[in-house]
């Protein structure tokens, strides 16, 4: 990718053309570690995901440490088998990266690693914490730890049941839809638990959803979600 490049001067080439010169000149020397500080950014996005794959490419080839810093959620859980997540200069946790996605543990890991939806909670039970902010209370099966101070729930994971089903289930919302906004692939719509006496600061929750689910919905007058056992956050 840069062949006929090799009499020009930095200012003379495209900024990929530039973070691959960057690259090549630090794995050339076969160091220890390799400190990769926000290697992506200020690239579209096409050349980004062209350079991104060039990279994980050449660095199946390098044998030692990879540091890489970077603000995008995306390129550290494609690029990093563990993550430092840091507060306030401060690192709160290390670990593997997949696992922390999935179950970040603190409030700040889940605001960093993309949860748009935290309320505050009370336990109420081994079994059962009250979601304050959204006026519900939530049961799952396994023991919930006294010491957690907020619930979350990613804005993909829950589950659109009709009337007839939401009846039989747990951890259901009957939603009043305040907002949609239309993506390119995808709605987000910002809805609220339609028993909440009193609306609060916290009380609207995003729920993403694949256009054509969305539009092909049986039900179009009523939104009931169910939030999974397995998918709610414990966050201290």
């Amino acid at each position: 990718h840069l062949q006929g490049l090799e009499n020009k001067y930095p200012n003379q080439i495209s900024g990929g053309q530039q973070q691959r010169v960057a690259l090549a000149r630090c794995i050339i020397y076969k160091p220890d570690l390799l400190m990769l500080d926000e290697p992506f950014s200020a690239l579209d996005s096409h050349l980004k995901d062209q350079l991104q794959n060039e990279v994980l490419d050449l660095l199946k080839l390098y044998d030692g440490e990879v540091l890489m810093v970077s603000h995008s959620r995306d390129e550290i859980y494609r690029f990093c088998e563990k993550v430092v997540i840091i507060d306030k200069g401060k690192t709160v946790l290390y670990g593997d990266t997949k696992q922390i996605f999935k179950q970040p543990k603190l409030y700040t890991a889940a605001i960093i690693t993309g949860c748009k939806n935290i309320s505050r909670c009370e336990v109420l039970s081994p079994h059962s914490v009250y979601a304050v902010d959204w006026g519900i209370v939530l049961e799952t099966a396994k023991i919930i730890p006294q010491k957690i101070k907020y619930v979350g729930v990613q804005a993909h994971d829950f589950q659109m049941l009709d009337a007839a089903a939401a009846e039989d289930e747990k951890n259901v919302i009957k939603c009043r839809i305040n907002r949609i906004v239309e993506g390119v692939s995808e709605y987000t719509v910002y809805f609220e638990n339609e028993k909440m006496e009193k609306k609060n600061d916290n009380a609207d929750i995003l729920y993403k959803i694949d256009k054509d689910k969305w539009n092909n919905r049986k039900d179009k007058e009523n939104l009931y979600l169910k939030i999974p056992e397995d998918a709610i956050l414990m966050l201290e």
